[in-house]
């Protein structure tokens, strides 16, 4: 009896879009760090790419990983830019964060920016209370 299926042999997976996938979700994951998403998301965008042979599309996973990375970075610099605003154009937040700042180490964050732009600040002098 003659099997149709006997001779069957899954494709083998290629590493490169698991690793793209993989490094989409860290990516995900982190985006509410500063860098992290950034690293994962260029890892991931960098995988996919590797992972093409030839004229092949790329695997579904592939795409999945660079989506994950995109959307990732995109909320990476919304967060941060919602923080930029919300503390130089909100006096609420921005009486929030010296007082915070204050506590922590025991100048407000208008001290510090002024020794920025004086060219003063030195980073080192920072210790927290």
């Amino acid at each position: 009896m003659d099997n149709q299926y006997m001779n069957y042999q899954p494709k083998p997976q290629n590493k490169f879009v698991t690793a793209s996938l993989i490094f989409g979700l860290l990516a995900f994951i982190t985006s509410m760090f500063l860098i992290t998403p950034f690293i994962f998301g260029a890892l991931s965008i960098l995988f996919a790419i590797l992972s093409r042979n030839g004229n092949e599309k790329m695997s579904g996973s592939a795409i999945a990983g660079i989506s994950a990375s995109v959307v990732s970075m995109l909320a990476a610099v919304f967060m941060v830019s919602m923080v930029y605003y919300l503390i130089f154009n909100v006096p609420e937040y921005r009486e929030m964060m010296n007082q915070q700042y204050e506590q922590m180490y025991g100048e407000s964050f208008d001290e510090m920016l002024e020794d920025v732009q004086n060219g003063t600040f030195d980073p080192n002098n920072l210790q927290p209370k």
